[in-house]
């Protein structure tokens, strides 16, 4: 069969953030009726932290209403899926969460649903394994909380670690589709632009023009003007490298701003973006307004490098609870930094020779928010009105973290401090609930890089029919 001199990518967000939205579904039915050749969303991600990594929580809980509209349309029209699945995240556990999805959309319709599913999580063995063989892992951020170079402590550390899978093992298993095995493939940890990457390089398109494209519309509609995170957006490409950008729906539309702005979307130069095996290289790429609704983009080159992938690994910290006060007391908010720095000695104190928990167990933390943003003036009016103090306490148990930010609390609000005139009183507890938990609260501790010779190493699929049996 002659491949392809055009395909056609339809791209939406498919986390849990977007929830319910009729438009959504509208924008993926108009795509697929434009001739998309397959449906790419992306539906995980780091930006919220650690915590739900550690967690396994996906943060906004997957809704049906999200994947019903792609993925009975693509079966429909005989194209495939390719989806990134997890949410705050993509480990084993995020995953599941909407595997379940599938299970009950497949119940409902009473229709199955047969996709190559690719864990984004990395075995500890795994890694033990290599670094045992002599292989290097660098960090990717110069931060002292990093190992310069993984270490097998940092492995047996972490409660989970996943890898950003490029679009290799996406591609590996596209090859189930072509041979009528599935329907598509859902993936956990992934990266963005390489969900989109994927199908366009498994029909042999050049890198650097399916790199440009899908880092375009890594984030859906997000490209169009004004960002829309709530709808779809088109990408074609040919094999001489133009790529062609506008929305699914007709109101909408895409501009040379918008399109070039997302091309340098969350990145430190905004000329590279690199990438498992090779650096997009933007700084010649051309945008060309077509018509009032799509761009005309042009002029990206590829740079290979070695192959790598980012790992992600977190630690558990311990316990957090947190308390919000304010106050307006001229007085106090004038001297705010000496008072919150005695309260936290204090309180730290009494903590140790209490024996509420040892010394160095245990973390308090007080973020006084509204006293670094001050407006000009003379020195009187640069004070602010009213601050916040946020109050986050880490211990080794719940009872221990919610004991030790009690002790914050009356002390921030019974303390005095020069120039107070009344006995207390001086802080107001905005929250109904003053006590905050946070639950199990981690922190990254793997942020590195693993060299492979092999981008599917790490990242076998395995052909699931849903819905599941159940147990």
């Amino acid at each position: 069969m002659k491949p392809p001199e055009t395909i056609r990518v339809l791209s939406y967000v498919c986390d849990g953030r977007v929830g319910a939205r009729p438009e959504l579904a509208e924008a993926i039915r108009a795509g697929i009726a434009d001739g998309a050749d397959v449906v790419s969303a992306q539906g995980n991600g780091m930006d919220a932290g650690p915590y739900y990594l550690g967690a396994g929580e996906t943060g906004a809980p997957p809704t049906p209403a999200n994947f019903e509209a792609a993925v009975w349309g693509a079966k429909t029209a005989g194209i495939p899926f390719v989806m990134s699945l997890g949410g705050r995240g993509g480990s084993d556990k995020q995953l599941e969460a909407y595997l379940k999805v599938f299970d009950e959309m497949a119940r409902d319709k009473g229709r199955p649903i047969r996709a190559a599913v690719i864990s984004g999580e990395v075995g500890k063995e795994f890694l033990r394994g290599k670094l045992d063989s002599g292989v290097a892992m660098p960090r990717l951020s110069p931060t002292p909380r990093l190992s310069e170079w993984l270490t097998r402590a940092e492995v047996d550390e972490a409660e989970v670690i996943q890898a950003q899978m490029g679009p290799e093992p996406i591609m590996a298993a596209l090859k189930a589709y072509d041979e009528g095995e599935i329907d598509g493939v859902l993936t956990g940890r992934a990266l963005d632009s390489g969900i989109h990457m994927a199908y366009p390089l498994h029909r042999g398109f050049p890198v650097a023009t399916a790199g440009h494209m899908a880092k375009i519309i890594e984030c859906g509609s997000m490209c169009c003007d004004p960002p829309n995170p709530f709808s779809a957006v088109m990408a074609e490409i040919s094999r001489s490298g133009d790529i062609s950008v506008w929305p699914a729906l007709t109101k909408y539309r895409c501009t040379v701003k918008s399109v070039a702005s997302h091309a340098v979307y969350e990145r430190e130069n905004p000329h590279e973006e690199r990438n498992p095996g090779g650096v997009l290289d933007v700084s010649e790429a051309e945008y060309a307004q077509v018509d009032d609704r799509s761009v005309r983009v042009s002029g990206a080159a590829w740079l290979p490098t070695p192959y790598a992938v980012k790992l992600e690994g977190v630690r558990s910290l311990g316990h957090e609870t947190a308390v919000l006060a304010v106050t307006n007391d001229p007085t106090l908010v004038a001297g705010v930094d000496a008072y919150v720095a005695h309260i936290v000695s204090e309180a730290t104190d009494y903590v140790v020779t209490s024996g509420i928990a040892a010394a160095g167990t245990f973390k308090i933390v007080v973020h006084v928010i509204g006293a670094g943003v001050l407006p000009t003036g003379p020195a009187d009016a640069r004070r602010p009105s009213e601050v916040g103090l946020l109050v986050r306490v880490v211990a080794p148990t719940p009872e221990a973290s919610l004991y030790i930010a009690s002790t914050v609390r009356v002390r921030l609000q019974m303390s005095d401090y020069p120039g107070r005139t009344t006995t207390a009183g001086n802080l107001a507890f905005p929250l109904q609930k003053v006590f905050m938990e946070q639950g199990e609260t981690h922190v990254f501790n793997i942020w590195h890089l693993l060299p492979l010779v092999d981008p599917t190493e790490p990242f076998p699929f395995n052909v699931i029919e849903f819905p599941r049996p159940t147990r």
